[in-house]
């Protein structure tokens, strides 16, 4: 139990996904996942253990920028892809 006496695991999971009008839940899970797979930000773990809880297949990123205090950004199959933390 944390301070407020809410339940933890102590480590970030991805517990939602809002898809767009664009873009399907999986294939904003898949393009998140492929940008961070090479992550070692805590996000960034859990949303590549998220895909592969999904079996989704990861894509390699190209481009890939870490933003000190902001995210990442990468391409990924010529879709540009910005992540905040």
């Amino acid at each position: 139990m944390d301070k407020t006496g809410t339940l933890t695991k102590g480590e970030p999971s991805v517990t939602d996904i809002i898809e767009g009008e664009k873009f399907s839940k999986k294939e904003i899970l898949t393009l998140a996942a492929s940008a961070e797979k090479g992550s070692e930000h805590p996000l960034g773990e859990a949303i590549v253990i998220k895909a592969k809880e999904e079996n989704l297949s990861l894509l390699d990123p190209k481009e890939f920028q870490a933003i000190a205090g902001y995210g990442i950004e990468a391409m990924i199959n010529s879709k540009k892809v910005l992540l905040e933390y």
